[in-house]
């Protein structure tokens, strides 16, 4: 309920670094002649096509393009972050993720996107108060352009130790940067359900559904919150939208069952 979106999740809350690189044509580099190319834009071309490979599922070719563009520039930050990114969410390597996202910090504690990320692996990790750091490390940034998702970050870390009150200050922080943020409108809704303020919980799942197209996590939500406000008909029209678009989600299942423990 209070999952952290993942790095491979990028449409959310991620700033996988040098996400709009994806190219279109995801063709292996070209061997000769690219060394005669300055060195920095040799690695940044290891580099984003690591980050594309990686996007296709690629992992191995990822990891050959990422290691590469390392040979070349050893001290790159942002591949680094990409490596970590590639060993904790795609090959379950959290070591060595850990060691990555340490060593792209050292190499380059201004990026907001690099402190933002190494945040939500540190709260996947349970290290809350050192999550908080780099989260808030993120937000010292006065140019960076989307303070509201390490905001929203921060909040759900604060929801897993069932830190409400801090989780809503960070999720009024975030929607105050951006009023029509996903994330942050679905987490406040969550903290209102778990609080039993269903209403308010109802008033945020409508600013969401205002915002951007439902998930099968609001959807579900939808159900419950109705469910909670005895509104039948609105429930029963978030039900109908979670089994046509989500059948197979898991949020689906656990509306099958719910349904068959009420009936």
């Amino acid at each position: 309920m209070t999952n952290m979106i993942k790095p491979k999740l990028i449409f959310f809350l991620t700033l996988l670094i040098l996400v709009g690189c994806g190219k279109s044509a995801l063709l292996p580099l070209q061997e000769e002649g690219n060394e005669q190319l300055p060195p920095n834009k040799l690695a940044q071309t290891n580099l984003e096509l690591g980050l594309a490979y990686m996007m296709r599922g690629n992992y191995q070719l990822a990891l050959s393009r990422f290691k590469k563009a390392l040979k070349i520039a050893p001290d790159y930050a942002d591949v680094y972050s990409a490596l970590a990114i590639l060993y904790d969410q795609y090959l379950g390597k959290i070591g060595d993720a850990g060691r990555y996202y340490q060593r792209a910090v050292e190499l380059n504690p201004l990026s907001p996107d690099i402190q933002n990320n190494y945040g939500q692996f540190l709260c996947k990790t349970s290290k809350w108060q050192e999550a908080d750091l780099h989260f808030n490390k993120a937000l010292e940034n006065p140019v960076y352009p989307t303070p509201y998702i390490p905001y929203t970050n921060a909040a759900i870390c604060m929801m897993r130790q069932k830190k409400y009150t801090d989780a809503k200050n960070y999720l009024h922080k975030a929607l105050n940067a951006n009023s029509r943020f996903g994330p942050a409108l679905y987490q406040m809704a969550n903290i209102y359900y778990e609080n039993k303020e269903y209403l308010k919980a109802h008033d945020y799942l409508e600013k969401y559904a205002k915002a951007t197209k439902h998930t099968p996590e609001t959807l579900w939500l939808g159900v419950r919150v109705e469910r909670a406000l005895n509104n039948h008909d609105a429930e029963a029209t978030y039900a109908i939208s979670l089994r046509s678009n989500y059948p197979h989600a898991e949020e689906t299942q656990l509306l099958n069952k719910s349904v068959k423990f009420y009936e």
